[in-house]
């Protein structure tokens, strides 16, 4: 049963009113950073509806990519409505398949309006920290990626069994990424230096987190989970947008030497 608060009286999920409340921060701080990006306002909050959109599609999209052996095994009952396609509908998204449908989404936004890409994506990068950050403690009230078995301080019982609380790690771990790319992002940055931090920072850290997740639902290849391989796959794409930004820097302080030694 998730936990409720009263709004005139009408029951509201605290995991709904925590998932708003992240998306509208998020957006919020991407806001605050468009300024410095040369970014207008309005594109910012638009591109982050599309990448709202592109998150809801790819991280359904990728939930049910995990769990269709099972789905295939039970397809009788997506027929003759037992509720698996009601529940399938309403719950269970993987924030990978969401990075990347709202990342895609982004792209198509930017390239439609002729927008700076890594530009947008270094403004909405702390923000989307920041938002996942708010999401996770959702998700700790709503006991949905749960932590594996664990008897020690700050245990916590979800469905009767004492479990670490890897929502709420992870939720400090993002809330302090989120608080290092805003602080980053105040000075002049080159391009896709930020997104890069977030590409590379997060994967490490999640990496590690899922050898303390107990939900075994999200699919696993050769003892690894699924979010463990899309982490080894960005982790390296952050780190090239980081050396790449680092190398062309380099290059035009070189060049702006050369050219005050010819004057």
């Amino acid at each position: 049963m998730l936990p409720f608060i009263t709004v005139f009286g009408r029951r509201i999920a605290l995991y709904g009113i925590l998932t708003v409340a992240g998306a509208a921060l998020g957006i919020c701080a991407a806001a605050y950073l468009s300024r410095r990006r040369g970014l207008k306002r309005q594109d910012i909050f638009f591109a982050s509806l599309y990448a709202l959109i592109g998150m809801l599609i790819g991280g359904k999209f990728l939930f049910i990519i995990t769990i269709l052996p099972g789905l295939i095994a039970r397809k009788a009952e997506l027929y003759f409505g037992s509720g698996l396609l009601s529940s399938l509908l309403c719950g269970g998204f993987v924030f990978y398949g969401g990075l990347l449908g709202g990342a895609v989404s982004v792209r198509l936004y930017c390239r439609r309006y002729k927008l700076p890409l890594l530009a947008m994506f270094d403004s909405l990068a702390p923000g989307l920290a920041l938002a996942h950050a708010v999401g996770r403690i959702g998700c700790f009230f709503a006991g949905c990626c749960f932590g594996i078995e664990y008897q020690g301080a700050m245990a916590v019982k979800i469905n009767g069994v004492a479990r670490f609380p890897v929502q709420l790690l992870e939720s400090a771990l993002l809330f302090a990424l989120s608080g290092f790319l805003l602080v980053f992002t105040r000075k002049e940055r080159a391009e896709g230096s930020a997104a890069g931090l977030y590409t590379a920072i997060y994967p490490a850290a999640r990496f590690c987190l899922e050898f303390l997740r107990g939900d075994k639902l999200r699919g696993s290849f050769l003892a690894l989970s699924t979010s463990q391989w899309i982490s080894l796959v960005l982790l390296p794409l952050g780190l090239y947008l980081i050396f790449r930004q680092k190398e062309q820097c380099l290059k035009i302080s070189a060049l702006q030497r050369r050219k005050n030694m010819i004057e």
